[in-house]
C-alpha cells in the first residue's frame, strides 16, 4: 500500500499521493464543505483493502490539513468495500433512467464533457 502515499516507488515521480489528490479535491470545495468532506472520505474499491490503510490515509491527512480540521479527519472503510463500486455500477445500470444518462462517443465528441453535465 506504500505505492499509494509514494507513487516514486514505482518510478512515477509524476503522480500525486493519494491524500495528496484527496487533500487538493477538498480544497478546491467550498470553505463551507470542508469539514463535513473531511469527516466523511469513504474507501472503495479492491485497493481499499491494504490492511492499515484507513488509519495511514487519516494520519497524512491530519497531519497536512490546519490545525481546528484535524480532529474531523475520518476516514471509514465499510466491510463490503471491496465490490461496493461494482454494486453501486449495477445499481445505477438496473435504473429504468440509466439509458437516459448515457452519452455517445459521437455525441461526446461533438459537444464536449459538457453534455455529461447536462444528463445528470
Amino acid at each position: 500500500a506504500e505505492v499509494l502515499f509514494q507513487p516514486s516507488l514505482l518510478g512515477l515521480e509524476q503522480r500525486e499521493a493519494i491524500h495528496t489528490t484527496l487533500l487538493d479535491v477538498i480544497a478546491k470545495c467550498d470553505l463551507d464543505l470542508h469539514r463535513v468532506l473531511y469527516s466523511s472520505v469513504m474507501l472503495s474499491g479492491g485497493s481499499s483493502m491494504f490492511p492499515g490503510l484507513e488509519q495511514r490515509l487519516a494520519a497524512e491527512m491530519r497531519a497536512r490539513v490546519p490545525p481546528m480540521m484535524a480532529s474531523h479527519v475520518k476516514v471509514l472503510a465499510p466491510p463490503g468495500r471491496k465490490y461496493a463500486v461494482w454494486r453501486g455500477g449495477a445499481v445505477l445500470a438496473s435504473l429504468d433512467t440509466f439509458a437516459q444518462s448515457c452519452v455517445s462517443r459521437e455525441r461526446y465528441e461533438e459537444e464536449g464533457p459538457d453534455i455529461v453535465h447536462q444528463r445528470l
